[in-house]
């Protein structure tokens, strides 16, 4: 009967299965093969895959432009795989456009000091402006002042009292009529004047009354109107002058505020340009991109097979985009190694798990390892053909190389034996002497030339060894090949 792989979805394809034949009586001797003593003793369960070295720490690389956006011309390219040193020139991009953007932006700059510097004198000039202005409004509004208080306590006054000496003098005038007009009434009578020189006398009688009377109407109308008239006129004079002042000053120093921010808005538009001067300048730096540490030049990015086109553009004449991850400098002092597992073998596998690494490059070198990251998502591209074809998903694992040798390069093959656990003082055999018939397992065991077949109760196994529980004793002899299918 043909062998039957029981765990093979669970192992994959790096995994061994159980192998069982179905039971058919027979004679071993009549189909020579393999043989093997049933032992007691350890044994290891491990899941073996091939893997991929890569630098445990990397550098990756790209004209870092800040402020220059455009797609870059190469034109030159240190080739892949060379051994460079920190400060090594690995790549320079054509320059010209940014050449023509920093001559544009130093007029840029230009233009702005000018407008600062004009910005700056508009402020000094409406400074010594203000300060006249100021200067102006302070005399007006004391002139109003002094106005309003000469008003009050000098020129009333003074109208008041002149309003009294006219009184005065009119009162002396009509009192020295009177008793020149009674004079003459009396000399009328004895004929001693006549009558005109009488009339004369009662005539300017009349006028100094007249005059008197005036005075006396000119200073009521002085103290009852025209004084309480000028003071209100006077007095909303000077509040109309310190409004206007208080206004002004107000607006004087909002004019000053404007036009110092001016000055701050050219001054900022004029740091703006000179900062992207520099960080234009910046970029003519970052048109050679330099090592940063000693390594060896590797193109793309960690995961550079998966942009193919852009490492197609790696080459002179090739056009790049800034920013973009184009070189890895991995680091050669620690390593790791990448590899997938299929889906029956990745619940197994754990982190912190101890592996053994074989590189196929370098023959009988053993490394150490440790499992340091366990994806539980399939996927991937190196997963795409699997998954369209219908076959097991595989899992990403990562395993941390202990130690180094400067044999072993990013990209270097290898094999990664993982030890999921370690089997003490068990009874075994190899896993070829284990078969299958209607679902039980067996052994044939062979006893004086004769393959008797026994079932067996199985247990752990690794991808050559299975653990037997029952059924089986120690220094029993068992078949590795199935004696039905020898006859």
């Amino acid at each position: 009967m043909k062998k039957v792989l029981l765990l093979l979805g669970i192992l994959g394809v790096a995994g061994a299965g159980i192998v069982a034949v179905t039971k058919e009586t027979g004679n071993a001797a009549a189909a020579p093969g393999g043989i093997a003593t049933v032992e007691n003793g350890d044994f290891r369960i491990t899941v073996i895959e091939e893997g991929t070295f890569a630098a445990k720490d990397w550098v990756s690389l790209a004209v870092n432009c800040e402020v220059f956006w455009a797609e870059l011309t190469i034109v030159s390219i240190v080739k892949e795989g060379t051994n460079v040193k920190q400060g090594d020139i690995l790549m320079e991009v054509d320059s010209s456009q940014l050449r023509q953007q920093i001559g544009q932006q130093e007029l840029e700059v230009q233009v702005g000091m000018n407008e600062l510097m004009k910005a700056e004198e508009d402020l000094k000039v409406q400074r010594l402006q203000n300060q006249l202005d100021k200067e102006r409004l302070a005399n007006d509004l004391e002139d109003a002042k002094l106005d309003l208080e000469s008003w009050i306590e000098k020129e009333a006054p003074k109208k008041v009292k002149d309003a009294d000496s006219r009184i005065a003098e009119a009162q002396t005038a009509y009192a020295d009529a009177e008793d020149e007009y009674k004079m003459f009434q009396q000399m009328l009578k004895e004929d001693l004047i006549s009558k005109a020189e009488a009339r004369r006398a009662e005539t300017k009688l009349e006028k100094t009354r007249a005059d008197y009377e005036s005075a006396k109407l000119s200073k009521d109308q002085l103290e009852k109107y025209d004084i309480p008239r000028e003071t209100r006129h006077l007095e909303f004079a000077a509040a109309d002058k310190k409004l206007y002042h208080d206004s002004k000053l107000t607006a004087l120093e909002s004019e000053i505020a404007q036009k110092e921010a001016n000055v701050l808005k050219a001054m900022r538009a004029k740091e703006q340009r000179e900062d992207h001067l520099r960080k234009l300048k910046a970029d003519l730096e970052r048109m050679k991109v330099r090592a940063p540490r000693d390594g060896i030049l590797l193109y793309g990015g960690e995961q550079r097979m998966a942009d193919q086109e852009l490492l197609k553009n790696l080459k002179i004449g090739g056009r790049i985009q800034a920013r973009n991850p184009v070189l890895t400098i991995p680091s050669l002092s620690s390593f790791r190694v990448t590899l997938s597992v299929n889906e029956g073998d990745v619940h197994k596998v754990q982190q912190g798990q101890t592996a053994e690494i074989r590189p196929e490059a370098i023959p009988n070198m053993v490394f150490g390892g440790k499992v340091s990251k366990v994806s539980r998502i399939s996927g991937g591209n190196q997963d795409w053909w699997a998954m369209m074809s219908g076959g097991a998903g595989r899992f990403a694992v990562e395993v941390e190389v202990e130690g180094v040798d400067s044999r072993i390069c990013p990209g270097m093959k290898c094999k990664v034996e993982i030890l999921i656990e370690e089997i003490k003082g068990v009874l075994h055999v190899p896993f070829d002497a284990v078969f299958d018939r209607e679902g039980k397992s067996l052994c044939y065991i062979l006893d004086h030339g004769k393959a008797e077949p026994r079932i067996v109760k199985t247990g752990r196994f690794s991808h050559d060894v299975i653990e037997i529980l029952e059924g089986l004793k120690v220094g029993e002899t068992v078949t590795l090949y199935d004696p039905m299918q020898a006859n």
